[in-house]
C-alpha cells in the first residue's frame, strides 16, 4: 500500500507547501504534500535536463517519464484544477 501523503511523513520542502498553499489555502495536507511532490520531482527532472544540455547528450537522448501507480487516496476531481500552478 502507499504512503498516505501528510507534510510529516513524505519528504517535502516547506517552501513548497507554503507555495501551494498561499494559492490554495483550503487544499487538504495530502493533497498539498501530492503537489509539492510533484514539484520536487519536476525540479529535479529539470536539473537532469539541464546537466544533459550542458554536457551535450540531450541531442541525443530521450527522457521517458513514467509512474507505477498513482495517488489512490486522492480524488483529482478536487485537485486538478491546483496542477495549473506546476505548469
Amino acid at each position: 500500500m502507499h504512503q498516505e501523503y501528510k507534510y510529516t511523513d513524505v519528504a517535502v520542502s516547506k517552501e513548497d507547501c507554503d507555495f501551494i498553499l498561499e494559492r490554495y489555502p483550503d487544499l487538504e495536507e495530502r493533497y498539498v504534500a501530492f503537489l509539492a511532490k510533484a514539484m520536487d520531482f519536476d525540479r529535479a527532472l529539470g536539473h537532469f535536463i539541464d546537466v544533459m544540455d550542458w554536457t551535450g547528450l540531450l541531442d541525443n537522448t530521450v527522457i521517458l517519464v513514467y509512474g507505477d501507480h498513482h495517488a489512490k487516496a486522492i480524488d483529482f476531481e478536487k485537485v486538478v484544477h491546483s496542477i495549473n500552478i506546476l505548469v
